[in-house]
């Protein structure tokens, strides 16, 4: 009996140990809003408890319903983010009085006319972003008297006309239809809309703007977006009507001039801000501003401007002028002639200038900032001291106005602190190398008293001498990254009475290994304190007990060993918010070491070698929210380690609301595991080993609302496990082995979604719900199983009705659209009741079925008419089920409802006519289709997506071409043998994805895609047998190409005349699969206009990619390599340089490489030194980038026993960096 106590104490501990090591990854699920849980969802937030719950906030919650709390309160903000929510019930937020909606990144698809009845006066804004939407939900939108915002930023919406804004014309002042497919602009699109101030239309595909478009004027519209779309010109005449314009954003685009092709008669637009960054503008010609008025602020970022003549400004009326990125590499002294008086602002960066004139500069006798960053310009040009070389009144203007000054670079130019003195009103100064090595007050004799931002950074200064800064103790900001520095004189900051910011990211000498902290005594203001990235080893425990308002410290990536208690003292650091000590060499957290730091809310220890934390490690931080464990080698939690945390919800049982054990050894779940989390509510058990639960287990934990048993070893479920849960929303039962479900296993009337794929069931489990759950059920996934059959009696109650059918009889005078009534003005006919469902109906609410991948082979006709709601069906890999001619009757009262049916893979050989009106996906793949009669699709007038991949087609079937709202399209795999340039020609002019891999192509015009203007994803592959098959010269005419996905199966072909020639400029995206492919050629990216790209190499035979295809990346400047899965040993490091942002240099932003055998040896331990410069410069903070270094434990190096590449890297492989 003793043993088995034991036993079960043991189980308890090892639990209790994992959901510490799980808590930390928990607290990063749900971003932290600043407000409580609410009492109805722990998941979300809500800013006041009850009755009106203030602000609510669900993000990355899965529920597919908007709680039903909401509608019986006072809202005034609903933010429901990266849900599953699939509908809105008309006329639920009635009573809420919402002054801010948002539905974001949730599949609606589709909104009804009355989801928002009773927010007329209300609701002010309104969000529904990334919801795949095909139209503007106008119906909805009608009677919302009060709403001033509309954001519909990433839906599907692809036409839009003046009636869409009927009701809003006199409210609606913010329009936002970025991201979306819109290719053309009615006449009428925006004139109903007289207060509009703001109309955002980037990220669409819009090549020309009509004249007419803007002929009302638009008196209020002042800010107009048109970036990342296919503009080849600056529509003048188009916008001349805007009186009132003043922000123009035409980034991104085609444009390859400034000034019109024609000359323009009264025509003069006056603006504050006119972006053209990332265009293809190649020359600033002789008044290419002359059409604008007043243009405040200009930026050209990211041209290939080659070329900039004489007076391109001339009557230019700019204040910041912008050229950064460029690729300009002279300037003559009348670059800039005409901006004399003007130009206040001058952004030069990260070009190829070596000179630049003095007469140019000194002529702008307005300029105050300067930036001439990542340039080879001698410093020595921007200052004189003597004021004979010119006019005194030209000399002072320049020198004595520059307010800021960059010229920091990676070059090896150095500079001189004194040659920059004369600059006496400069308040930010950047510079890299120095002449001297050391800094000295000497440095800033005669500096001006005004600086307040000083950056030394990649110099090779090793020595900060006593009393450097004296003569610049107005210095707020320090950043000395990048160095060498070896010693720091005990008083070299004992002026610097004012600093609130210093950095020394990697800017110690390898040979410091005790944090210098004497010289920081004299900081008495610092707030922010940055020493990561460097080689310190000790950090004595007096070294901050002068920064009495220390708020940030971040020795990250050090090789610290121990951090004392009494480090950080609560009477010395009352303001302490943020303590980031991951990546050292910790092995344990000592008692009393984080304690009375009463303002502290985040504690990052990730990736240390600690295996205790010892009692009363954490003690008395009243705002501590966050706690980071991550990576460690827990072995030990000492009882009272964490105690007095009252904002750590997640560290009480009390308070814990998740709880994530997945990916673990558990065999069994008992009650005294749980016994007393009674707020539990998100319970994450997959990927374990269970077999076995006991009937109570979940006794106490009434409040659990998601439940993930997913992938263990489950035969069956006990009777009462979920009975006393009638909160329950979500159970996940997947991949185990059951075969039966007992009758009413789930009995809450809350359920919404049932996950059964991959088990034995050999018949729909229908009595395994009450009647109230199986009502509420939105999703079930019944895919691989062992289902025969489907019919009518398995989806309605196990009673019939004697005065009512099986499913609601469809009428023809009946549309969805009236299922609910209020008596509205624009309604044809009046509806005075709700739709009323047959008692014996069971799925009253499922919306989502998945039968596929199991062993159907009948099903009966009208059975899904049972289900009122459903709008998603999968059917796929089945065994032939009803003869074609039986199709019809087995869709029967879905005509109106189905939006995505599935049927791949069911041996069809023909395809009846299926009067599917609303259906907008349907992947027919892995058939036998020969062909598709035009009948066949005369129905599917909605259809935006089709997949015909796999079958028998010898030709792109003609009718494709009466589908004029098809948008993706998949023809892989068929035995096509040619594509003609008049081949697609009948396809959708606004298809946007299309698949053309492993045809059987000998032939392949180039002109085959020249009407796909929307094209912004193509799947090819390459074509051996096809004569100079060339895939730039594919996509000549598709100026929207994102995506690019490249097959390969001939293992002689490595890219390189395939990929020769200019690609499109907006391909940021590049997929490399097939297993033939060996080898890459060094020209694979040559021919890249992009400044961004992502490579792709993915499950190909690729042992290693030689350096020299990183020597020429066309105009690539940030790179992101996804090379998982692959037979890589070594990688080459693309990064030529140690920071971002130098000109015809690229820099690695991110690489995953797991699932490959790694040699782990100096070729690949590069990765960890990089790592460090990649959350050095392009984390926004300590807690950031946590992608990489999980992608770095799960690579393993099979010559070191398959130890990670993290463990390998800190051990054996020696790092450079």
């Amino acid at each position: 009996m003793a043993i088995i106590k034991f036993g079960y104490m043991l189980v308890v501990v090892t639990l209790l140990l994992m959901i510490w090591a799980s808590l930390a990854r928990a607290l990063e699920i749900h971003v932290d809003t600043g407000h409580p849980p609410c009492l109805f969802q722990a998941l979300c937030t809500c800013s006041k408890p009850a009755g009106d719950l203030g602000i609510v906030t669900c993000k990355h919650v899965p529920i597919l319903r908007v709680p039903s709390a909401v509608n019986s309160s006072k809202v005034f903000t609903l933010q429901l983010t990266g849900n599953k929510i699939r509908d809105l019930e008309p006329q639920f937020f009635q009573t809420t009085g919402l002054y801010r909606l948002a539905i974001n990144q949730n599949p609606l698809e589709s909104v009804h006319e009355e989801a928002f009845y009773g927010l007329d006066n209300t609701l002010w804004e309104l969000e529904l972003k990334y919801d795949k939407l095909t139209a503007v939900p106008s119906r909805a939108l009608r009677y919302l008297q009060k709403l001033r915002l509309l954001d519909l930023t990433g839906n599907e919406i692809t036409d839009i006309s003046g009636d869409n804004w009927r009701g809003l014309e006199n409210t609606l002042h913010t329009l936002v239809l970025a991201e979306n497919s819109i290719t053309s602009l009615p006449l009428d699109a925006f004139s109903g809309l007289p207060v509009l101030e703001v109309l955002d239309l980037h990220g669409n595909n819009l090549a020309v703007i009509d004249s007419g478009v803007f002929r009302d004027g638009m008196n209020r519209l002042n800010k107009l977006l048109l970036s990342d779309n296919q503009l080849s010109f600056i529509p003048y005449e188009e916008l001349a009507p805007l009186r009132q314009l003043r922000y123009l954003d035409l980034s991104n685009n085609v444009i390859k001039q400034v000034p019109p092709t024609h000359e323009l008669n009264g025509v003069t637009l006056s603006l504050d801000n006119l972006k053209l960054d990332h265009n293809l503008i190649g020359t600033l010609m002789p008044g290419s501003f002359k059409y604008f008025n007043v243009l405040n602020s200009t930026s050209l970022d990211g041209n290939p401007i080659y070329s900039l003549r004489e007076d391109a400004f001339r009557n230019a009326k700019i204040k910041s002028l912008s050229l950064r990125d460029c690729s300009i590499s002279d300037l003559s002294p009348a670059s800039f002639a005409g901006l004399e008086n003007i130009l206040q602002s001058l952004d030069l960066a990260e070009n190829n200038l070596t000179m630049l004139s003095k007469i140019m500069l000194n002529k702008l006798d307005s300029l105050r900032l300067l930036n001439l960053r990542e340039n080879k310009v001698d410093s020595n040009l921007l200052s004189t001291n003597n004021p004979s070389e010119f006019t005194p009144t030209t000399f002072n203007n320049f020198q004595y106005k520059l307010f800021s000054l960059d010229i920091s670079d990676s070059s090896s130019l150095e500079t001189s602190l004194q040659d920059i003195r004369k600059m006496r009103s400069l308040r930010y100064l950047a510079v890299s190398k120095l002449i001297r090595k050391s800094i000295s007050a000497e440095d800033f004799l005669e500096f001006g008293v005004e600086l307040e931002d000083l950056k030394i950074y990649g110099s090779t200064i090793n020595k900060i001498e006593a009393s450097a800064f004296q003569y610049v103790r107005t210095i707020k900001t320090l950043d000395l990254s990048e160095n060498n520095i070896d010693y720091i004189d005990p008083f070299a900051f004992a002026e610097l009475h004012s600093l609130i910011t210093l950095k020394m990211a990697n800017g110690l000498d390898d040979s410091v290994k005790i944090l210098p902290f004497e010289p920081l005594k004299a900081l008495i203001e610092l707030q922010y304190l940055d020493l990561s990235n460097n080689k310190i080893k000790n950090v004595p425990d007096t070294s901050f007990h002068f920064l009495y308002k220390l708020k940030m410290l971040n020795l990250q990536d050090n090789s610290i060993d121990h951090f004392s208690k009494g480090t950080l003292q609560g009477d010395i650091h009352k303001n302490l918010e943020s303590v980031c000590l991951s990546l050292n060499q910790m092995t344990q957290i000592a008692q009393h070491t984080f304690v009375d730091l009463r303002e502290l809310q985040e504690v990052l220890i990730e990736d240390n070698q600690i295996e205790n934390i010892q009692r009363r490690a954490f003690t008395s931080l009243d705002n501590l929210k966050v706690i980071k464990l991550r990576g460690n080698r827990i072995i030990d939690i000492t009882e009272e380690a964490f105690q007095n945390l009252p904002t750590l919800k997640e560290h009480a049982d009390l308070t814990l609301s998740e709880l994530y054990l997945s990916h673990n050894l558990l065999r069994n779940i008992t009650r005294e595991v749980f016994g007393s989390m009674l707020m539990l509510q998100y319970l994450d058990l997959s990927h374990n080993h269970i077999y076995h639960m006991e009937y109570d287990c979940f006794k106490k934990v009434k409040n659990l609302q998601i439940v993930d048993l997913s992938h263990n070893h489950l035969i069956e479920m006990p009777i009462e496990v979920f009975h006393e849960m009638l909160a329950l929303t979500s159970v996940d039962l997947s991949d185990n082995r059951i075969k039966n479900l007992a009758d009413n296993l789930i009995i809450s009337p809350s359920i919404e979604r049932l996950d059964l794929s991959n088990n034995d069931l050999s018949r729909v489990p229908t009595n395994c719900l009450s009647h109230a759950a199986a009502g509420n059920l939105v999703e079930l996934d019944l895919s691989g199983n062992t289902i025969p059959a489907i019919s009518i009696t398995d989806l309605v109650q196990r009673f019939r009705s004697p005065d009512q059918d099986y499913w609601p009889e469809d009428h023809d005078d009946y549309n969805d659209e009236y299922m609910y009534h209020t008596a509205r003005r624009d309604h044809t006919r009046v509806f005075h009741q709700k739709k009323q469902f047959p008692q014996n109906i069971l799925y009253k609410s499922l919306a989502w079925l998945d039968l596929s991948d199991n062993h159907l082979v009948r099903v009966e006709g009208g059975s899904f008419g049972a289900l009122p709601k459903l709008r998603w069906l999968d059917l796929s890999n089945n065994s032939p089920f009803n003869p074609s001619e039986r199709v019809n009757t087995m869709f029967k009262g879905l005509e109106r409802r189905l939006s995505h049916l599935g049927l791949k893979n069911v041996s069809l050989v023909s395809i009846p006519s299926m009067a599917l009106s609303k259906l907008k996906s349907l992947d027919l793949s892995y058939n036998n289709l020969p062909s598709i009669s035009p009948e066949t699709t005369g129905n599917l007038t909605k259809l935006r997506a089709l997949d015909l991949s796999y079958n028998d087609f010898t030709k792109v079937p003609e009718a494709t071409h009466s589908l004029t709202n098809l948008r993706w399209l998949s023809l892989s795999g068929n035995p096509i043998t040619a594509l003609r340039n008049t081949s697609l020609y009948g396809v959708s002019p606004r298809l946007e994805y299309l698949d053309i891999t492993r045809l059987r192509l000998n032939i392949l015009e180039h002109g085959v895609l020249s009407k796909m203007f929307s094209l912004r994803t193509l799947k090819v592959n390459v074509y051996p047998s096809v004569r100079d098959f060339n895939i730039p010269q594919l996509v000549t005419y598709n100026a929207a190409l994102e995506n690019l996905q490249i097959e390969v199966d001939d293992p002689q072909v490595d890219l390189g005349k395939e990929m020769a020639g200019e690609l499109p400029g907006k391909l940021n995206n590049i997929t490399l699969t097939g297993g033939s492919l060996k080898f890459i050629s060094q020209y694979l990216l040559s021919g890249m206009q992009s400044k961004v790209l992502r490579l792709t190499i993915h499950n190909t035979s690729v042992e290693d990619i030689a350096s020299e295809v990183f020597w020429k990346p066309g105009r690539i400047k940030n790179l992101t390599l996804d090379l998982r899965y692959n037979r890589l040993a070594r990688v080459p490091n693309p990064a030529q340089k140690e920071w971002p942002g130098v000109p015809n240099h690229l820099f690695l932003h991110d690489i995953l490489v797991a699932g490959n055998p790694l040699a782990c040896d100096c070729g690949i331990g590069w990765i960890e030194a990089w790592d460090r410069k990649r959350r050095q410069y392009l984390c926004d903070g300590p807690s950031d980038c946590t992608a990489t270094r999980d992608d770095v434990r799960f690579s393993v190096c099979p010559s070191y026993s398959n130890r990670t590449l993290i463990d390998v890297s800190f051990y054996f492989i020696p790092i450079h960096i």
